[in-house]
């Protein structure tokens, strides 16, 4: 998930998020779709229930069956000068931006040392 079509779902400061993460190649941290909070998908139904926070922000709470299994997911969405656009999503696990925020685990390893010729 990149370039130009994501900045008509999320805002910009978290599709530029996404399009710096999708330019490392394996090394980048998402690695499945964050809406559906899956690598694989198949899902037939889902149903959306939007709450406003206030006239610029809501929590779009998305449930739905993922190959069977229930699953939900919660999107903090903003509006935007240009319409409605997720800038958040949470997930039982944490939340997208957090995938991105901190250290990155490839960068930070540490090098092994080397290890000493036997004599």
């Amino acid at each position: 998930m990149s370039g130009p079509v994501i900045r008509n779902v999320f805002t910009d400061s978290l599709a530029d998020l996404i399009d710096a993460d999708a330019k490392k190649g394996q090394a980048k941290r998402m690695n499945y779709d964050p809406l559906a909070d899956a690598e694989l998908w198949e899902i037939p139904d889902l149903r959306v229930v939007v709450r406003p926070i206030s006239p610029t922000a809501a929590i779009g709470n998305v449930s739905f069956l993922n190959f069977g299994e229930s699953a939900m997911v919660n999107v903090d969405l903003v509006k935007t000068k240009s319409g409605w656009r997720i800038d958040d999503i949470q997930v039982p696990d944490g939340r997208l931006r957090q995938l991105f925020e901190g250290p990155d685990p490839v960068a930070e390893a540490p090098l092994s040392a080397p290890t000493p010729a036997v004599p």
